[in-house]
């Protein structure tokens, strides 16, 4: 036997009042008009040292240990690193070339050298070795921030001038290597201080920002003692299209890496787990591109609109089984988050899938959410059922951050959001100690001027501290359905024996069934 329920939607999304809407305009409005530059020249140190925090760029070409010690380092920007530890930056005209600067440490018996590939890893520009005076060499921050020479004229540096062969993403590669052996590596940690990669339209002498990104981003905010803070904005691009921007305010995080996901810490399906902030471990699940720069609109394009919920939606019950499909159907891709409560005993639990644009299926097992062990939802229980439909999820895994006493501030940048639309952000340091940010699951509202961030917490050490936020949520009406599920086998409570006619006083009982409603005895 099988019924098929179908529920239909309400939306929600999550509001703010109107005068905190009005007051975060003004802000915002009195911030770009005199903070804010009005032209961008430069990309790279221009967007990460800001101010006097001092935020530059860490490797490690050490893929065996990765460079020990107070927790592993990423490949970022390595001779031959995975994809998502990639430099990116994109080209989109013959028309376009590429000014780099750097200023990068060197040792004693070793130096760095970088080279450049395309997207099919041939190497489109030999390898060079990092200059430290002259052509290419960023003496300062100030000059980080002006730009290329070719550009700004006086006060710029004078730039490395590369044209790429055609259209299409390059990335750039870093290593360490022997002074006395040139091309063999040189194992260990080495930084850039300074650095900037601008794509440029030759023809007009015009900078492209939002061409620059990595999947994981790894940075050295650990040099400069009090200014060893970072107070830099990122731009985030989800796997929907949807753009969200990230600003830190003297977070400390020493030697730390940058990445986004859907996810959280981890991957196992169940998000209620995989959000948790967890002590005492790495998470490294890079997946969204993150930029220094709002995304380029042509290459990068944002969705237009959020998604919606195509109702009815159908929950169709197999009682063989007690399993349930859910056939949703969404207008773009997203994340579908569906609720199940149950009559108690029984846990609550949460479902959670990615969506494409049509109908998708999610089957649920007939299992509640009881932990460690999941217990089996017997037939005729009541379900309530809420689907919620949610655009731009996004999670921040952050490993061995020191201190974020003030928070993040997060906002929706494509679409523009409504007048009265917020976005909040959520995080649940239930499994960290003294120095968690505590629980925030009902959301939290930031405005970067005059600052008030969310997710603060003291102390992030050896932690993977994770914040999560979405652009916004459409959810449907509860509805209370049953659950259908076949008998399980009885199980007599007496040894199978034989008895002699007209024997009396004989128990013979089966243990109740909690699937069962009517039992039929055969003598």
């Amino acid at each position: 036997m099988n019924q098929i329920f179908t529920f239909f939607k309400s939306t929600s999304l999550y509001l703010k009042s109107i005068n905190n809407n009005i007051n975060r305009h003004i802000y915002l409005l009195i911030f770009g008009l005199f903070i804010l530059p009005t032209t961008v020249l430069a990309e790279g140190s221009n967007e990460i040292y800001v101010g006097t925090f001092r935020t530059g760029l860490f490797f490690c070409n050490d893929f065996l240990t990765h460079c020990g010690g107070n927790g592993d380092r990423t490949q970022f920007a390595i001779y031959e690193c995975n994809k998502s530890d990639r430099l990116n930056f994109m080209v989109n005209s013959t028309d376009e070339i590429v000014y780099l600067g750097f200023n990068g440490n060197i040792g004693s018996s070793w130096h760095i050298v970088y080279r450049i590939k395309d997207d099919n890893g041939i190497i489109v520009k030999d390898e060079e070795t990092l200059p430290t005076s002259g052509n290419g060499f960023i003496t300062d921050i100030a000059e980080a921030r002006q730009g290329p020479f070719q550009l700004v004229g006086v006060g710029g540096y004078d730039a490395i001038e590369w044209t790429p062969p055609d259209v299409g993403e390059y990335y750039i590669e870093f290593q360490r290597v022997l002074n006395s052996s040139p091309g063999t590596p040189s194992t260990g940690e080495f930084k850039i201080e300074f650095f900037d990669i601008t794509v440029a339209d030759n023809i007009s002498g015009t900078a492209l920002p939002g061409r620059l990104y990595s999947e994981a981003w790894q940075f050295d905010s650990y040099t400069g003692g009090s200014s060893a803070r970072c107070s830099a904005k990122f731009y985030v691009y989800s796997a929907d299209s949807i753009i969200t921007s990230l600003q830190t305010d003297q977070m400390q995080g020493g030697y730390w890496f940058l990445y986004c996901n859907q996810t959280g810490v981890g991957n196992t399906g169940d998000f209620t787990e995989d959000r948790k902030s967890v002590p005492n471990f790495q998470a490294y699940f890079p997946e969204y591109k993150i930029f220094i720069n709002e995304p380029d609109a042509t290459l990068f394009p944002a969705s237009s609109t959020l998604g919606n919920i195509i109702p009815p939606v159908i929950g169709q019950t197999h009682c063989d089984d007690g399993t349930i499909d859910f056939l949703v159907e969404v207008d773009k891709t997203g994340f579908v988050e569906i609720e199940l409560g149950f009559d108690i005993p029984y846990v609550s639990r949460t479902l959670t899938t990615n969506v494409v644009t049509g109908v998708n299926q999610l089957r649920w097992d007939g299992y509640d959410g009881t932990s460690p062990d999941s217990l089996p939802v017997p037939h005729n229980t009541n379900i309530t059922f809420t689907v919620s439909y949610i655009n731009g999820l996004t999670n921040l895994p952050l490993f061995d951050i020191e201190g974020n006493d003030n928070g993040f501030v997060i906002e929706l940048v494509n679409p523009p959001p409504s007048p009265n639309d917020s976005l909040l952000v959520f995080w649940d340091d239930s499994n960290i100690g003294a120095g968690g940010g505590g629980v925030n699951l009902d959301g939290c509202y930031a405005v970067p001027f005059p600052w008030s961030g969310c997710h603060d917490f003291s102390n992030g050490n050896f932690d993977t501290m994770n914040t999560w936020w979405y652009a916004a949520s459409e959810s449907t009406a509860p509805v209370v359905i049953q659950e259908e599920r076949a008998p399980d086998s009885l199980i007599f409570n007496q040894p199978t024996q034989n008895y002699c006619a007209d024997s009396i006083g004989i128990p013979i009982s089966v243990t109740i069934d909690p699937n069962t409603e009517t039992y039929h005895w055969d003598l």
